[in-house]
């Protein structure tokens, strides 16, 4: 798909065929089939990256997307979060996406509403960031995981955006 688009301008259409040694690997339902797809590039999205760290407890953040500091509106507990984001496991089991429900999911910054690795990863993130964020099981789920779809001492992937920002003092 990657070999396919590339080039595409917006608005175009390309009928693609890919053969089984470019498509799915081994473990997908439809791995050794030849795939064809219709595609429309609608819209383009050019990533400005920025900085990545990781804390003393091991909570890595890496910004994909960042906002100019003069257009930042930064998230602090107590700010109401809609949060878009895919969560994936170490070894890239898939487990959830609020993009398949096609809504944000939505909370409250420091009420202790989400795992801390992620209200830590949000706190002071800009409205329209992108964050690639590896949440260590301590910070996740622990020992016990959440079962079923989340196994006990899981490190966590995921890939967040802070899609709308309702400051505290606006609400």
């Amino acid at each position: 798909m990657d070999r396919a688009m590339t080039g595409m301008c917006i608005g175009e259409k390309r009928k693609l065929v890919i053969p089984p040694n470019l498509g799915f690997k081994d473990g997908h339902k439809q791995a050794g089939e030849t795939l064809y797809y219709v595609v429309q590039l609608v819209d383009l999205f050019r990533a400005v990256p920025g900085l990545k760290w990781v804390e003393d407890d091991g909570l890595s953040i890496e910004v994909v997307h960042k906002i100019d500091e003069d257009e930042c509106i930064k998230s602090a507990p107590g700010d109401t979060i809609h949060q878009q984001y895919n969560l994936q496991l170490a070894d890239s089991t898939w487990i959830d996406s609020s993009f398949d429900r096609k809504e944000p999911y939505i909370f409250r910054l420091g009420a202790k509403k989400v795992i801390e690795g992620i209200d830590r990863a949000m706190t002071n993130m800009c409205e329209g960031e992108h964050r690639k964020v590896i949440v260590p099981p301590h910070l996740g789920y622990g020992l016990e995981g959440s079962p079923p779809k989340i196994p006990g001492n899981a490190t966590l992937h995921f890939y967040i955006i802070l899609e709308k920002l309702i400051k505290k003092d606006e609400l």
